[in-house]
């Protein structure tokens, strides 16, 4: 994108962050969001199920580097 000929820099945050996208810390916010998901829809077992099913990919990606 350039404005007046100028170029401008954006940031590349769709490159993988060894720190910021471990499988560790995705795990346990999608674990808190399925928490959270159970108090505040009660009977939808769908999107609870969505939910950990996040969670349990990226703890099985935890149990792989672990071995």
């Amino acid at each position: 994108m350039s404005f007046l000929g100028e170029k401008v820099m954006r940031s590349d945050t769709n490159q993988t962050d060894v720190f910021r996208d471990s499988p560790a810390t995705k795990a346990a916010q999608w674990r808190a969001a399925a928490e959270k998901c159970a108090e505040q829809f009660p009977g939808d077992a769908k999107r609870l199920r969505y939910y950990e099913s996040h969670a349990e990919m990226y703890e099985a990606q935890c149990a792989q580097v672990a071995a």
